[in-house]
């Protein structure tokens, strides 16, 4: 199976790392096609969210030869020597691949277990990947199939019962350092979907007092009304800070919106309270020397991670069901797999049959003068009857060995046997690599 995935995620590679490696949804579409050129990729879809960078693809080249490519590939685009990230990459093959992507998807690999925010960004990563023009037959195959894979393990099992997210922790941390939210202030940087969440959180533990900013001044017109909130312009922002408990910041930034030197100086000495400051973006918002500032406790997305461990203790039950639906839907995909690879051969072979068919019966035809209008209409239409009643068996057996696993074996026999030119291909294998 020619699907190949290549990897890092919080599990074992720092912050620092996913930071370099990060690509933002609007990158996406010129990203795409250079990655797909300069890998020698059928298809490519990338899925980059804070807490992993991914590479989906399809090959016709060796793995060895595809690993290579994209390795050094994303090297290039990023600027960076592949050895930055050799020690920290993952690799999955064929039914690896298949198997990750539906883990991710249905939020079993993710920080926060059962989570369903990384199913909407898997879904974007797709329809990026698409509208590029960069998946075809397979990977829009996989991603469905993922898709559905999401969907049944939300329904049939507990794993997403219960379950955080990022900004409820980063909010539940909050209320816990600042006993309770009721009465203080909060300053929420950014407007995207994170931000949302956090501030759905923060209502929720009782904040009163919210106050918002965002590059779009509109987003953040929009927020604030539909939260009761308040915006600060950007300009403004740092001398706010001062009045602040807390800020919770998530951007798409690639640049710190706060750094040392003006928090440094906003947050005067004459200030008494502790000034909390949580950092969920990747690549950060908020300049680590920061915590170094007296009275300010900083925490970043990795800090939030060490939390959520305790998390996926209280989810561990419902695992071995999800893997099971998992094992379910690959064996589903691989049968899928299995015919479209045999495909061309039932196609030609079809061809074969009916080009013999339809030639014999010209022949009679030619040699038969005395028949009719009516007559040679009959025949004709023989002619394309007699292939469909002769293969009908040896095709439904075709794909019954499909079924039982050995399809590959009677294709390549049937490709001999009638000689037919049709290119062998590799060879499905069902070993998982990782």
């Amino acid at each position: 199976m020619n699907v190949i995935t290549l990897g890092i995620s919080h599990h074992k590679s720092s912050l620092e790392l996913r930071e370099k490696l990060v690509f933002q949804p609007e990158e996406l579409s010129s990203i795409l096609p250079i990655l797909k050129q300069t890998s020698q990729l059928d298809e490519v879809v990338i899925l980059s969210t804070c807490n992993r960078l991914e590479i989906y693809g399809s090959t016709s080249q060796s793995m060895s030869h595809s690993i290579y490519k994209i390795k050094k590939a994303l090297a290039d685009i990023k600027q960076i020597s592949p050895a930055d990230f050799a020690n920290d990459l993952y690799i999955h093959h064929g039914p690896g691949a298949v198997k990750h992507l539906f883990r991710v998807a249905s939020g079993l690999d993710s920080m926060v277990v059962g989570e369903t925010q990384i199913l909407g960004q898997v879904k974007d990563a797709y329809e990026s990947a698409k509208t590029a023009g960069c998946t075809k037959t397979l990977l829009n195959e996989l991603f469905q199939r993922a898709f559905a894979v999401a969907k049944e393990i939300r329904t049939d099992t507990k794993i997403s019962r219960g379950a955080v997210s990022v900004s409820s922790v980063a909010v539940g941390l909050a209320d816990k350092l600042l006993n309770g939210l009721e009465n203080k202030t909060a300053l929420v940087i950014g407007a995207g979907e994170t931000s949302e969440l956090t501030l759905k959180h923060l209502q929720k533990q009782g904040l009163k007092k919210i106050y918002l900013t965002n590059r779009s001044v509109e987003k953040a017109e929009q927020l604030a009304h539909k939260f009761h909130g308040n915006v600060i312009p950007v300009q403004e922002m740092t001398s706010w800070i001062q009045k602040m408990d807390m800020v919770i910041s998530s951007t798409s930034s690639s640049e710190y919106i706060l750094n040392y030197a003006d928090m440094n100086a906003a947050l005067t000495k004459s200030r008494k309270k502790n000034l909390f400051i949580l950092d969920i973006a990747v690549p950060r918002d908020i300049d680590p020397e920061i915590k170094n500032i007296p009275g300010v406790h900083l925490y970043n997305i990795d800090d939030i991670n060490r939390i959520i461990q305790d998390n996926l203790k209280s989810r561990t039950g419902e695992m071995e069901k999800c893997e099971k639906i998992i094992e379910n839907e690959y064996m589903s995909f691989l049968n899928w797999y299995m015919t479209l690879s045999i495909t061309p051969v039932i196609q030609g072979l079809t061809g074969k049959i009916e080009e013999i068919c339809v030639k014999e019966i010209h022949r009679v035809i030619k040699q038969s003068a005395q028949l009719d209008e009516n007559e040679r209409k009959v025949l004709e239409r023989l002619a394309k009857r007699i292939p469909s009643q002769i293969l009908h068996s040896p095709i439904s057996n075709l794909k019954k060995a499909v079924e039982r696993g050995n399809g590959y074996y009677y294709a390549k026999s049937i490709k001999e046997l009638f000689e037919l030119e049709i290119d062998e291909g590799s060879e499905p294998s069902s070993e998982e690599s990782t």
